[in-house]
């Protein structure tokens, strides 16, 4: 075991202990869009936990989107990867892609094409009888989902570590919750994990992508703060009276 492994196991199983992700006995869908992330996720879950629990199956699950030509190839290497890993798996075919670029959804593409996509996700997970289901989703998903709330959404919110679905059969779970999207990106090229073709045309231009770029701009001004940093440890310090007093009309400055 390479250390940066070591130390991305020991920071997952803090998440998970800490959440209450994994139970013993569990049956976990691991969602793998073909990502570094995911892939990452898939690799690192695969040999247990020893201070949590081993005892646990996983299924590898990739929601193909029908985005283009290229996308059975991906499926083939995918499925490759999945059998040189010995682990269960299921490749399902889709035609999401048409339906989220047809002329009436264009206006917002990336929000449609989420849903559709984790509702097919929640629907195998289901058949599969499995009742939980690992994301990829990282610190830095974490921070930009909130800003992304904030700027766009008029609300405050975020992702949750752990969250029941599908009226409450499944529970999503993210263990890579307190993990830097740098430290699985060097972890991936580290174990030579399938380096897959971004085949979304909207990859890139999503309003995600701008508030990643904002975030960048800003830290390259303020070179000693740790800016990513202090709006994740924000969730922790949520001064609730302040929230209270403006829906209460209150000047609280």
């Amino acid at each position: 075991m390479t250390p940066l492994r070591r130390k991305l196991k020991a920071v997952m199983e803090s998440g998970i202990s800490d959440f209450r992700m994994i139970r013993p006995g569990d049956r976990i869908a691991v969602a793998v869009s073909g990502g570094q992330d995911s892939l990452a996720l898939l690799n690192l879950l695969s040999d247990g936990f020893g201070f949590v629990t081993s005892d646990y199956s996983l299924l590898a699950v990739h929601v193909d989107m029908g985005f283009s030509q290229e996308e059975p190839s991906n499926g083939r290497v995918l499925e490759g990867h999945f059998r040189s890993m010995r682990v269960d798996y299921r490749i399902e075919k889709t035609a999401i892609a048409d339906e989220v670029f047809s002329g009436r959804l264009r206006k917002n593409p990336c929000f449609v094409c989420s849903l559709l996509r984790r509702k097919r996700l929640y629907e195998i997970a289901d058949r599969e009888g499995c009742n939980k289901i690992a994301t990829g989703h990282h610190r830095d998903d974490i921070i930009d989902t909130l800003l992304l709330n904030i700027l766009y959404g008029r609300k405050i919110g975020t992702l949750y570590p752990v969250q029941p679905i599908f009226r409450n059969r499944l529970t999503l779970i993210r263990p890579f919750v307190y993990i830097e999207e740098a430290r699985i990106k060097r972890f991936a090229g580290e174990s030579g994990l399938p380096l897959l073709p971004r085949l979304c045309p909207q990859d890139g231009s999503s309003r995600r992508a701008t508030v990643k770029d904002l975030l960048r701009s800003l830290q390259r001004k303020e070179k000693h703060a740790d800016l990513r940093g202090n709006v994740f440890k924000s969730l922790y310090h949520v001064e609730l009276k302040s929230f209270q007093a403006l829906t209460q009309g209150q000047d609280f400055t």
